[in-house]
């Protein structure tokens, strides 16, 4: 008896995750197109190199193209090509503009520099829309350890894009009253780090 109860609410709540995880994608898709903008369509924007004196310009690139490369190999998100993005590798364009040409509903752009014997990538998620910086990390590793770096970074900027799709998701599930998203999405979380505090 108590072995038919378990199986019948582990079949019942791997059917509410089924539904959760069909709702959220359609909550996506809703979000994008209110917006203008798919949230699940991504730009990658090539890395700057930050460095005095050195040119890290080459390893700026390749960390780009290797993050292109393993973001679109996601079933979940539509990555512009490496040509896409690099048509604005020295562009002075505003960030919106950027997203608004690429269809791309975030942006992920980043830094390169060395400190000492060490290389420091930053790494933010923009919100398309709005120009709006929604998360960033920093990953730091020895500068012999290129190789490394770039798996690390994928792992990292993997991890963000899904924080980032699902925070965004929320909130603008919950949007009312403005039209103006870049207010809307600060206001929301500056409400979120009020709640923390």
């Amino acid at each position: 008896m108590a072995l038919l109860v378990l199986v019948a609410v582990a079949t019942i709540a791997g059917s509410g995750l089924t539904i959760q995880r069909y709702q959220a994608a359609e909550a996506r898709v809703a979000a994008g197109e209110a917006a203008g903008l798919e949230l699940r369509r991504l730009a990658v924007l090539y890395f700057r190199d930050l460095s005095r004196g050195e040119d890290f310009s080459h390893v700026a690139d390749g960390l780009t193209e290797s993050l292109i490369d393993r973001l679109a190999r996601s079933q979940t998100l539509d990555v512009v090509s490496r040509n896409g993005s690099g048509q604005f590798r020295e562009s002075n364009l505003p960030l919106d503009s950027i997203s608004r040409i690429l269809g791309a509903g975030a942006l992920v752009d980043g830094t390169v520099e060395r400190r000492g014997d060490r290389l420091r990538v930053n790494v933010s998620v923009i919100d398309g829309a709005s120009a709006t910086e929604i998360s960033r990390e920093t990953v730091e590793r020895p500068i012999d350890d290129i190789f490394a770096l770039q798996d690390e970074l994928g792992e990292e900027v993997g991890s963000l894009l899904g924080r980032m799709l699902e925070e965004e998701i929320d909130l603008r599930q919950t949007r009312g009253g403005t039209e103006s998203v870049a207010a809307w999405t600060l206001f929301q979380r500056g409400e979120r780090r009020r709640e923390g505090g």
